[in-house]
């Protein structure tokens, strides 16, 4: 989701296409939720795995030292007025075209079948992946974890069985793609959607 932004997407864009896909909120108001403190504790952990893209995308450490920690301080994402409902910030806006102009990104408009492709696409190859290396056993656990974990729509049965339905060779086909155009570093594609 941050690359997404990095390129052109605005956080309340890519909520909005989770939460029409059936996810009781996207990534961004996640945050907010949780608190954006929590989140760069979270990366600062893992601040020596982080590949040099990663690092560059550091929008939290970003909102974070703008002092915009989430709901509790009303701008995060979002800003928060006083009924407590999230509203798009044109100063998260300004900060994504600060960073891009920064880092000599160029932002473009991004549709939301790209947004759901690559974010609900990269759950369902990272999936897969774990079960080529062994880590999980069966697709059903990792469907399970994902329905009760991050809410992954119940009633499509977790991003495997989704992919599943949809089609693995359409699924494979679209990570292939992004892996010519992103990098293997980012789309490992599975051979379990090659096939």
């Amino acid at each position: 989701a941050y690359f997404l932004l990095e390129e052109g997407a605005t956080p309340w864009a890519i909520d909005r296409v989770l939460v029409e896909f059936g996810f009781p909120m996207g990534p961004f108001a996640l945050g907010d939720l949780a608190g954006i403190d929590v989140q760069r504790a979270a990366r600062a952990a893992r601040a020596d795995k982080l590949t040099e893209r990663e690092r560059r995308a550091d929008f939290v450490d970003q909102l974070f030292a703008a002092g915009r920690l989430g709901r509790r301080s009303k701008a995060g994402w979002y800003a928060y007025g006083e009924d407590g409902k999230p509203a798009p910030d044109p100063a998260i806006e300004a900060l994504i075209a600060a960073h891009a102009e920064r880092h000599g990104l160029t932002l473009r408009a991004i549709d939301d079948n790209e947004i759901r492709e690559r974010l609900l696409y990269a759950m369902v190859n990272e999936g897969a992946r774990l079960i080529d290396e062994g880590i999980v056993a069966r697709p059903h656990e990792i469907d399970i974890a994902m329905v009760h974990g991050i809410g992954f729509p119940s009633y499509l049965g977790g991003p495997l069985w989704w992919a599943d339905t949809t089609g693995l060779a359409k699924v494979g086909d679209a990570v292939a793609r992004f892996q010519d155009k992103y990098g293997s570093a980012y789309w490992p594609l599975s051979p379990r959607l090659t096939g």
